[in-house]
Order: structure tokens, then C-alpha cells, then sequence
């Protein structure tokens, strides 16, 4: 599984219309925004997605887009002020290259080894990762108050974690 890379594309200006149509302003290029693809709105402290369903270009930057999500102007007025996020791959600046950490082994802040990282998602401040342990998946933040050392030249990340996090199912 890949990590979702994720990079802040801009602001949503305001509502338009009545039926939950986001005025986006984008702070980088964009290269498309199509049917299908997910807009990413801060709700409840963490990222979701949001499924295009219409995107029309304006002027340089802007964008009115409807998501399935929102219905009307009353829904859609709570994010306007406020980022939108898109996939890397759609705006033109490369996001942080989680998916990189993919294969990564991970060891505890004692040097044993606890696995090898499946997948990577970006959450907000932190990334969350899926490592395979003990031919189980577990979940581990990754964040930088939690990283011991890194050494890429041995793709080893060395963290650390709370006592009993291992043994949660």
C-alpha cells in the first residue's frame, strides 16, 4: 500500500451558489481537479476527504468546486477561511515523500527490532504508520519528538515507543 502525499494547495475563499459549491483560491499551480478525486478539508482535527463531483477554473488560481459532501451553502459556509489539501501529484510543488519509508525497518529506542513499515499516511502533525510485526499489522506514529535516530544509508528508523503499544490489537 502506498501513503496518500498530501500538500496544501491553498484556501477556500467562500461559498458559491446554493448548493455547497467551495470558491478556492490555490496558492500553487494545479493541474487538474476531475470528477472523483478528493479535496481535503480540516474537520474535527484531522484531514478528510472530500469527493469532487464538479471543478471549474476561473481566473489565475481559482476554482469553484462541488463535492458530494456538502449540499448546501450552510454546510459548505464552516470551511470557508479556511486550507484545503490536495494530492501531490495534482499541484506543482512535490509534497514530503512519505511513501519513501515504505521498506524502512523500524527499531525500538533499545536497538530491537520491531519491523518493517508497509505504509506511511500523512495525518496532519504527525504520519502514521503501518508496520509489519511479528507477521502482524500495528499502527505507530511517526513524529519528531518520537525519532531516536535515522539511518538512511541502513533504511533504519530508530523510535521511541510507549510501553504496551506493541501488544495492542
Amino acid at each position: 500500500m502506498k501513503a496518500i502525499q498530501l500538500a496544501e494547495a491553498g484556501k477556500v475563499i467562500r461559498t458559491h451558489g446554493v448548493d455547497g459549491t467551495l470558491h478556492l483560491l490555490a496558492d500553487q499551480p494545479i493541474e487538474e481537479l476531475a470528477p472523483g478525486e478528493a479535496l481535503f478539508l480540516w474537520e474535527d482535527g484531522i484531514r478528510l476527504p472530500f469527493f469532487i463531483v464538479q471543478a471549474e477554473p476561473l481566473e489565475e488560481g481559482e476554482w469553484l468546486v462541488q463535492v458530494e459532501e456538502l449540499q448546501s451553502r450552510e454546510a459548505a459556509r464552516r470551511y470557508a477561511g479556511h486550507p484545503f489539501w490536495l494530492q501531490a501529484h495534482l499541484v506543482g510543488e512535490s509534497a514530503e515523500e512519505d511513501s519513501d519509508l515504505v521498506g524502512w525497518k523500524v527499531e525500538d529506542a533499545d536497538g530491537k527490532p520491531v519491523g518493517v513499515i508497509l505504509s506511511a499516511v500523512e495525518m496532519g502533525e504527525y504520519i502514521l504508520l503501518t508496520i509489519d510485526h511479528q507477521g502482524r499489522e500495528i499502527l505507530l506514529p511517526l513524529h519528531d519528538d518520537l525519532i531516536v535516530s535515522l539511518q538512511e544509508d541502513h533504511r533504519t528508523i530508530t523510535l521511541q515507543i510507549a510501553d504496551g503499544l506493541l501488544d495492542l490489537d
